[in-house]
């Protein structure tokens, strides 16, 4: 498996940093206790949550991995976001009516238009951005909508 790239950031990695010695899957499991329907907190270290330095974060989500694995998609993903912002208005988009249903079909037409082939929409009235980028930012619309839609 090849290290992901270090990149910088203006706050410290802690112990997810890139250089961490990645965790097979078993690792992982046994840091994780499913016996109470969720998570056991516990520091990756093996530290009791009482002692200096003890972080409870073992099994939680590496969302720092996920941000650096994908940070070029991300930033494609969130031009659309500031394309659409400037256009609108900032997190206009959680008010459109049906925006679930509208989101989905957004989602669809570009995929219509990378399976034609074109990789960008760069039309008459396009955005400039990926297509791909567009699909991924229509499909987290709906999918956020809708999990805030099951939280109430």
């Amino acid at each position: 498996m090849t290290p992901l790239p270090i990149i910088a950031w203006p706050w410290p990695t802690d112990t997810y940093s890139l250089l961490d010695e990645r965790l097979t899957q078993d690792e992982e499991r046994k840091k994780i206790d499913f016996t109470r329907g969720g998570r056991l907190e516990k520091d990756p270290h093996g530290l009791d949550l009482n002692s200096p330095g003890a972080k409870a974060d073992a099994g939680k989500n590496r969302v720092w991995l996920f941000m650096a694995g994908f940070s070029r998609a991300l930033e494609e993903v969130s031009k659309v976001t500031t394309i659409g912002a400037n256009k609108y208005t900032p997190n206009g988009w959680v008010d459109v009516p049906d925006g679930q249903a509208r989101y989905m079909d957004a989602f669809g037409r570009h995929m219509l238009k990378l399976g034609s082939g074109e990789l960008m929409d760069d039309g008459p009235t396009g955005t400039g951005c990926y297509h791909k980028a567009q699909m991924i930012w229509n499909l987290l619309a709906a999918f956020e909508l809708e999990l805030r839609e099951n939280d109430s």
